[in-house]
């Protein structure tokens, strides 16, 4: 701290947190009064750095990380004055701010010697909370604008019904109804409060089964359309169902209303409503979702880099989370522009941001937006085993695991189940005398009861050697250790060894390179195609995939491959099947 900032340092970052109060002279830290919107500005500027430096929002108390949680994250360029963050925030959060780009500098130094970057805050302004209109839309959708602005218990019957037709898409019994205008009714003749009375309601029905789990109802509600007078005969259970498979929501108007009409058939009309769907911001949930469920994106963040190992100031918990951003990405990329699903085995593309590219080595981009680059001649990256982050999800901390890839790219490429052998007798054999990766595997291999799945995970993992757990090209191992403490500041002693990536398949096909291994998924494709197709209608349809199943699939794959496997010709497969249409 000067006498004009505070400062946060790359000195101990994990230590670098900001808090404030409301009063400078008081030691009580500055919470959030009640729930609602709220701008955060903050006067803030970079010292001792001629790069953008990135500054996190949480909430919680960093002493307990299980209530730490970020919120927002800002990045703030060398020439940079100010921060601004729009937030929801609960009564009682704790604000921070944190230095999320700083790596540690030398923590073996002392603070007062400390020379490196900094960014300093010198004013913190929180207003709200905000509502820039009133009504709210969401209020004014609630209580139908003025219809249901002053509860009464004549009229919570209706306001009942009106709320229950905006949250479900089922009809209620008339004992369920009953039962929720009731519970209104104790809260309003409690309180007094019309907004309590509705809040109990919509609390209610938010954490009821009808709401949390998808059902196909035929319940279309009033205020949204027209109920037509054959209503139990119209399906309106395929217009949510394409709602929740490409915007994860409830159908819009449109959408209900070509139901009714009938337009949800096999034809141009579905075509149409598809391509507008697809057309909506509302997809980018689904890519967003369907990507994180098929590749387990949401987990290349869980684990951070060695900072033994990796430069610090290329290897951050930033870039990593971008990399994690970037599968999401592509399959967007693939998707709005009508592209071949080959390309998830190999492009001549990449979706970069300014992080990522940086990160790859492609050069300088503009902007966190990801962005498409032509890949390089030199580089193997490309489609999705070329992704740094999904290379990180597949390797532990300090090394890689070719078991782990390799039965990474079974389950999610090849849509391959990898089950236990029947009658497992567990045989751990002795791999003291192993000097290499590789040497361990082929002891795990000795045996029988291992052999069996790894020979057909190891060898696509070994071939994927060269790219350490962060992703990043290497041509050697390094093994780290640590000295004793009475080396001030614990130096650290790199050990290497070989890289040995040449591995031979089951059926005898020998590969040593990621390009070699994204060769071998080409000449696998109908095989890899269809296990993607098969995680595609099995998220479609909200349930696993059996050998009944395999029908579907062929039909799809058929109909793809005179679209030169489009990924937009697959979604349009998918609901225009009879499995979709009629579950």
């Amino acid at each position: 701290q000067t006498e004009t900032a505070h400062v946060l340092t790359t000195h101990y970052p994990w230590r670098s947190v900001l808090y404030f109060n409301e009063d400078p002279s008081g030691e009580q830290i500055y919470r959030i009064p009640e729930y609602g919107r709220y701008w955060i500005q903050a006067d803030v500027t970079v010292h001792y750095s001629d790069k953008a430096e990135t500054i996190s929002v949480s909430t919680g108390d960093p002493r307990y990380p299980t209530n730490f949680k970020k919120v927002a994250r800002v990045v703030l360029p060398p020439d940079g004055q100010s921060i601004f963050v729009d937030l929801s925030l609960d009564a009682g959060a704790y604000i921070a701010f944190t230095y999320e780009s700083a790596a540690t500098w030398n923590i073996g130094n002392k603070h007062s010697e400390y020379t490196g970057r900094q960014v300093r805050f010198t004013k913190v302004r929180i207003t709200g909370p905000v509502t820039e209109v009133w009504p709210t839309a969401a209020d004014q959708l609630l209580f139908g604008g003025d219809r249901f602005r002053q509860l009464t218990l004549d009229n919570l019957r209706p306001f009942t019904e009106h709320v229950v037709a905006l949250l479900l898409n089922r009809r209620l019994s008339e004992r369920e109804l009953a039962a929720l205008a009731d519970l209104t009714a104790n809260r309003l003749e409690a309180t007094g409060s019309s907004t309590a009375a509705a809040r109990t309601l919509l609390t209610a029905l938010l954490s009821s089964p009808h709401f949390i789990y998808k059902t196909d109802g035929l319940h279309m509600p009033d205020n949204e359309v027209q109920q037509p007078a054959d209503a139990a005969t119209v399906d309106f259970g395929l217009a949510y169902r394409l709602a929740y498979f490409l915007w994860n929501s409830r159908p819009d108007t449109a959408l209900l209303n070509a139901a009714r009409a009938g337009q949800l058939v096999p034809g141009d009309a579905l075509a149409e409503q598809v391509d507008r769907m697809l057309a909506d911001p509302r997809s980018a949930r689904f890519c967003d979702d369907f990507t994180r469920q098929w590749l387990a994106t949401d987990k290349i963040d869980d684990i951070g880099p060695d900072d033994r190992v990796h430069d610090q100031r290329r290897v951050t918990f930033m870039k990593i989370r971008e990399l994690a951003k970037e599968p999401s990405a592509f399959f967007t990329e693939i998707l709005q522009h009508d592209l071949s699903m080959l390309n998830f085995i190999d492009s001549d593309f990449a979706m970069v941001n300014d992080e990522t590219s940086e990160y790859y080595g492609f050069g300088l981009i503009h902007g966190r937006a990801f962005q498409r680059l032509a890949i390089p001649d030199s580089s193997e990256r490309g489609g999705l085993i070329g992704q740094a982050g999904l290379l990180k999800l597949t390797s532990g901390k300090h090394s890689t695991s070719p078991i782990l890839r390799g039965a990474w790219i079974l389950k999610r490429i090849y849509g391959q189940r990898l089950n236990p052998p029947p009658n497992l007798v567990f045989e751990e054999p002795d791999i003291r005398a192993a000097g290499t990766v590789k040497q361990v595997i082929e002891l795990h291999k000795s045996t029988e009861t291992c052999n069996r799945c790894h020979v057909h995970i190891d060898p696509l993992g070994l071939a994927l050697e060269h790219y350490d757990e962060m992703g990043l090209w290497r041509d050697e191992y390094r093994h780290i250790e640590a000295k004793s403490l009475e080396n001030e500041g614990g130096s650290i002693v790199q050990h290497t060894a070989p890289i040995d990536s040449a591995a031979t398949l089951a059926d005898g096909r020998q590969i040593r390179s990621m390009t070699e291994l994204k060769s071998l998924l080409m000449e696998d494709r109908e095989i890899v195609l269809k296990g993607i197709l098969s995680k595609l209608a099995s998220y479609a349809l909200g349930r696993e995939l059996g050998t009944g199943d395999d029908g579907m699939i062929e039909e799809i794959y058929d109909r793809i491959s005179q679209h030169d496997y489009s990924l937009r010709a697959a979604i349009h497969a998918i609901v225009a099947h009879p499995s979709f249409q009629y579950p």
